[in-house]
């Protein structure tokens, strides 16, 4: 169906000014227009013009919130290839959709790649893996994985230990 925004990607496209087209993913994000606001990032990306992280950020939150799990991890590692420096939130969203996606894995691999880019993952992303290992009956990894977050000094939470007694039960 057309809306007054189908050719986003054709204006974005008429306009070419990274600021403008910056604003306008934003705000495709936040008003849940999914299929603009990722043909939008994609000609954006085409044309050679790096989104804001906080730009990336929403789409990725958006994405999740929307449930859109598989198209989440692509516009991750595009983010990552572009040069963009992903920070704890645009981690924490793909964290979050390799886990919905029972993609362990590739939530540890995130996990790893966090630490490596100098930013030790957050309760929320720890949470998001217990929750993961606790779903797939891994309670005794989700166990080692909570010994391991105290050591690193990450402070477990109330989610935590809730995620952690249903894991149990």
């Amino acid at each position: 169906p057309k809306t007054a925004f189908s050719p986003l990607s054709e204006l974005h496209a008429h306009v070419s000014k990274p600021l403008f087209s910056d604003t306008l993913l934003w705000l495709c994000s936040v008003s849940k227009m999914l299929d603009e606001a990722t043909d939008l990032y994609s000609s954006m990306r085409k044309d050679g013009f790096i989104p804001s992280t906080r730009s990336v950020n929403r789409l990725l939150r958006t994405l999740v919130d929307s449930r859109h799990f598989e198209k989440t991890l692509p516009v991750f590692a595009d983010v990552v290839d572009s040069g963009i420096r992903p920070d704890a939130v645009t981690y924490g969203k793909a964290v979050q959709a390799a886990v919905m996606l029972k993609d362990l894995d590739k939530g540890f691999e995130l996990m790893k790649s966090m630490e490596k880019d100098g930013m030790g993952p957050s309760v929320f992303a720890y949470n998001l893996i217990l929750g993961g290992l606790c779903k797939v009956r891994r309670i005794k990894d989700a166990r080692k994985l909570l010994d391991k977050t105290i050591q690193r000094n990450v402070v477990p939470n109330t989610v935590t230990y809730n995620t952690l007694i249903d894991g149990y039960c």
